[in-house]
């Protein structure tokens, strides 16, 4: 049983969104129409996953450490380290071809400090940079949430993860 899937989880973020800009525009300071900057989205995403795998690891009895931008070492970083499950999290998917090759860096760095390194995107739709991303991680580690079943996916694979982790 899960509580949220792919559909619901984009009604939260753009319904946070939405909240979080109205929010901003209310500042006595705020001069803008709509606020709107680099960064809102995307963080506002990965706080919509981190709610929502929270409420989901909860329901199956898991309340794991859950850390923010944790230092991989140099300029790796992983947004979100649940228990040893180091997550890359993204709204729009990659911009660059070499993006892919970068989180197989960082997937390394991640296992150098004993975390499993995962990626995951609200949507990519660029087929190569996909099909990248899942090389260069192991399909069973890239999850892409346009995909129906993905959110159910992820959670299965984090709470396998845990679950082995635990294990002595």
């Amino acid at each position: 049983m899960f509580i949220f899937d792919e559909d619901t989880i984009r009604a939260l973020f753009d319904s946070s969104l939405k909240d979080a800009k109205a929010r901003l525009a209310s500042l006595k300071i705020c001069c803008s129409d709509e606020p709107k900057f680099n960064g809102l989205d995307g963080w506002l995403f990965e706080q919509t996953i981190q709610h929502c795998l929270r409420k989901e690891l909860k329901e199956r009895g898991l309340q794991p450490e859950i850390k923010e931008q944790v230092n991989l070492g140099g300029k790796a970083r992983a947004d979100l380290v649940v228990g040893a499950v180091a997550l890359e999290i993204k709204k729009s998917g990659l911009f660059q071809r070499e993006a892919a090759g970068r989180y197989r860096k960082y997937r390394s760095a991640a296992g150098k400090k004993g975390y499993s390194y995962f990626y995951l995107t609200l949507h990519e739709t660029y087929r190569p940079y996909r099909e990248a991303v899942e090389k260069a991680l192991g399909e069973q580690n890239a999850f892409f949430l346009d995909r129906p079943g993905e959110w159910q996916r992820f959670v299965k694979r984090i709470v396998e993860e845990l679950k082995r982790q635990e294990m002595p």
